[in-house]
């Protein structure tokens, strides 16, 4: 996960059942190829007040990704559970002390979406889509209905009229066209395949440091990107502030009886080489 917008094509990984890598509370993937991942979604927090308990068991959202990893091996088996009223998220608890608004997708490596987002009434909404539709890639803002009607004020055949600002609605659209257009080869090795996908992030959603978002006078870097193959299980995790990387094979979990960590900030810059340790 990084602090913009992210590519949902996906490649995917895998690891150890009920073993997750987290960067933080953001990004969650298991050994059935099915990935979850948050963002914020700042026009959902002005609904949470609306959000009712429909007496469903709850999970916080600073949890939620971790539970849809260990609960679920598809998107097929994640939105059913929800519509059955098997889980529900805590959006009045907030995280940190502060309420925010939040959207969280599930893919897995059949290619299947699904984007949850809280509208207005507090009402939950499931988008269900594949790597082929607008859900391959997630935005900050605004909500899935509203940034469908901004993308009909572009031609994504056209490259030179994409906007170049890094405001969410503008990364969304550099996401979209770049992954139109960038066609990943089946029978192209990992190495060669996760230099693509970098390539794909880096050029519709990657915000250098210092640069102002125009629509708020933030300025938001990517410091953290993650590139997963669910197929091998191999996973490389980028470092953009000081341009360290870790490469991470899944396989090494498998002899694992206990949760795991690594600090993967620190081994990066120390020497791109993981070190799993007991958690603190």
């Amino acid at each position: 996960m990084n602090n913009a917008d992210t590519c949902s094509i996906p490649l995917t990984c895998s690891n150890e059942t009920n073993f997750s890598l987290q960067s933080n509370w953001g990004e969650a993937i298991n050994d059935k190829g099915l990935t979850a991942s948050i963002l914020y979604q700042n026009p959902s927090v002005y609904f949470v007040k609306d959000a009712a308990d429909n007496g469903a068991p709850t999970v916080h959202m600073s949890q939620i990704v971790n539970f849809l990893v260990t609960q679920f091996a598809t998107v097929d088996e994640a939105v059913n559970a929800f519509e059955a009223g098997e889980f529900q998220t805590a959006w009045k608890t907030g995280i940190g002390g502060h309420q925010h608004g939040f959207h969280f997708s599930v893919q897995d490596k059949s290619g299947d979406i699904a984007l949850f987002q809280l509208n207005e009434g507090g009402k939950m909404v499931v988008h269900r889509g594949d790597i082929n539709s607008d859900l391959r890639v997630m935005a900050n803002m605004p909500l899935r209905q509203d940034i469908l009607a901004h993308a009909k004020k572009f031609d994504l055949n056209k490259a030179e009229e994409l906007p170049s600002d890094i405001s969410s609605p503008s990364r969304y659209i550099r996401g979209y066209h770049v992954t139109t257009h960038t066609k990943l080869d089946p029978k192209a090795d990992w190495v060669d395949t996760r230099g693509k996908m970098k390539g794909i992030f880096d050029f519709g959603n990657k915000v250098p440091q210092d640069l102002i978002d125009p629509t708020n006078g933030e300025s938001y870097a990517t410091w953290e990107t993650f590139i997963y193959n669910l197929e091998t299980g191999d996973t490389t995790y980028y470092n953009e502030g000081n341009g360290s990387q870790l490469d991470i094979s899944f396989a090494q979990t498998k002899a694992f009886t206990e949760p795991m960590c690594a600090d993967m900030f620190k081994q990066a810059r120390a020497g791109e080489k993981i070190f799993w340790g007991e958690c603190k």
